[in-house]
């Protein structure tokens, strides 16, 4: 799990994006602003249509600009197969115990493919209500995710990224 959990985590080794991602604005409207508001930040969009490159940038900003330690920020894409059977809890617990931070400590979450978790929905409200953790959590599954949301309701800002247009390329 630690090998795993490394090789979504360059940014723990000084690299920050695997190759093939673009440095995007976040769709919130600029690199930060995501995380410059009280909820937490919930995206959706059509398959391959590059949920993953605002993360990414997010992911950047926040060590290079934040400041933020690399070993507090963890992005994760839930879909992956050795996942199979874990929580999102379960996972989060061992991002924790590897870098030895505790519940109190603050800790940046980036999870994709949320949706492919059984409740989902009520794990990201546990997450929230008892970690002091910021969370953004994306899927391409949009219906999934909107038709889930009454228990993200007050805590989380759904946005919505599109495949990159022609003036982005």
């Amino acid at each position: 799990m630690i090998e795993l959990l490394h090789r979504y985590n360059p940014w723990w080794e000084g690299r920050y994006a695997p190759e093939g991602y673009i440095d995007r604005a976040c769709p919130s409207g600029g690199h930060g602003k995501a995380f410059q508001i009280r909820a937490d930040c919930a995206a959706h969009g059509p398959a391959q249509g590059g949920q993953d490159d605002p993360a990414q940038t997010l992911i950047r900003h926040l060590i290079e600009t934040e400041g933020i330690e690399p070993g507090r920020i963890f992005y994760m894409s839930l879909d992956d197969y050795l996942l199979f059977g874990k929580t999102i809890a379960e996972v989060i617990d061992e991002f924790r115990k590897l870098h030895r931070l505790p519940f109190k400590e603050r800790v940046h979450l980036f999870l994709d493919e949320v949706t492919c978790k059984e409740d989902f929905d009520i794990q990201l409200k546990n997450i929230h209500d008892s970690q002091n953790a910021k969370v953004y959590a994306s899927s391409s599954s949009a219906s999934i995710l909107r038709s889930r949301k009454p228990f993200l309701t007050g805590r989380s800002t759904v946005i919505e990224v599109l495949p990159m247009d022609f003036d982005e390329y």
